[in-house]
């Protein structure tokens, strides 16, 4: 089972979006919950724990698989925090600088509209095309070689949303076959 920490922000979205994504791929989610650490212990393969930080903004597993931050993340109540070490991070390319030795990540994926982010969309209208401009190793160790993933039209989600949700769902070995029919 691998365990991934989403930041608090406050629109919230990402938690539901990374769920139905990962569901849809395959994934059986579990929120975890204060006091349901022992849930992870006998956890099954294909399971991955959502954990979110707690109402003080503390992260309850300090060693988590995975880091995902949110695209609307307040910078400052990072800057006091000690660093999360983890194999793989999700965040937004724009807030990288800011974020920088908070998060030791083996594996770092940057998403936004930047030509230099992991992700970005290359088309945001009718027919968008999620472009990976980058070699990404998931979780496994399997390579994602760069290439456009043609999406279903982007409804009223933000795109950065969308983003993010991708670079989970990549570096959790969804194949982007499969990435373009559930996105």
């Amino acid at each position: 089972m691998w365990c991934y920490t989403i930041f608090f922000d406050h629109e919230n979205k990402l938690p539901d979006i990374l769920t139905a994504g990962l569901e849809a791929c395959g994934f059986d989610v579990l929120p975890v919950s204060a006091g349901a650490q022992g849930r992870l212990t006998r956890a099954r393969n294909r399971q991955i724990a959502l954990v979110s930080e707690d109402d003080e903004g503390s992260l309850r597993m300090l060693h988590p698989h995975m880091v995902v931050v949110p695209p609307q993340v307040q910078l400052p109540l990072y800057a006091y925090r000690s660093a999360v070490s983890c194999s793989a991070a999700v965040l937004p390319g724009a807030l990288a600088a800011g974020i920088a030795g908070k998060i030791n990540a083996k594996c770092l994926v940057t998403y936004g509209m930047s030509s230099k982010d992991t992700i970005t969309l290359s088309s945001t209208k009718d027919a968008p095309m999620l472009s990976i401009q980058r070699e990404i190793i998931d979780l496994n160790g399997k390579r994602t070689d760069i290439q456009e993933i043609a999406l279903r039209p982007i409804a009223q989600d933000n795109p950065e949303y969308i983003m993010a949700a991708a670079g989970v769902l990549l570096l959790s070995g969804v194949s982007p076959a499969e990435l373009s029919s559930f996105l």
